[in-house]
């Protein structure tokens, strides 16, 4: 099993050059960061048991990139479609790392820790702040993304039926 480049794949930490100036989608970014080392730690421990942290991935995307998505439909945001493709190749992308856990791939750790710090670099550092900053440029369209991740962040209500 290659090992990784701690120095060079150092996923533990934020760096502000991957903020977009909106505060609920950088603590949805630094949630992302958080996974991943988590996923560096099981690598690093050798235990190979990816499985739950693949899982949380999986869960925590799935509702990190559909109100990504609805928030670019509601700017009206120009690269959206580009921005969408690149959401769904990683999940192509995690659902392939998922098979190779079930196949026992030996290079899952390292090929996956690859992969993620690629995504950082290149989705969330520069497509992520892009949007950032097309929205910080129109007020109007910020408050209305914020609106929505409020909404969308509710915590569900509750019925009490009286028996």
């Amino acid at each position: 099993m290659k090992k990784v480049d701690m120095e060079k794949t150092s996923l533990s930490q934020w760096n502000p050059d991957y903020s977009s100036n909106l505060d609920f989608f950088d603590s949805q970014n630094r949630r992302l960061v958080t996974i991943m080392s988590q996923i560096q730690s099981i690598y690093e421990s050798g235990s190979g048991n990816f499985l739950p942290a693949i899982k949380q991935l999986i869960h925590f995307l799935t509702q990190k990139f559909h109100e990504e998505n609805l928030a670019m439909m509601i700017a009206g945001y120009p690269d959206r479609s580009k921005h969408i493709e690149e959401h769904l190749a990683f999940v192509t992308k995690i659902d392939d790392f998922l098979m190779d856990f079930i196949i026992s791939d030996p290079d899952l750790g390292h090929s996956l820790l690859t992969y993620l710090q690629q995504w950082v670099s290149e989705h969330i550092a520069i497509q992520d702040v892009q949007f950032g900053q097309y929205l910080n440029n129109r007020t109007d369209l910020k408050k209305r993304v914020f609106d929505l991740h409020q909404e969308l962040n509710k915590p569900p209500l509750l019925y009490v039926v009286n028996a």
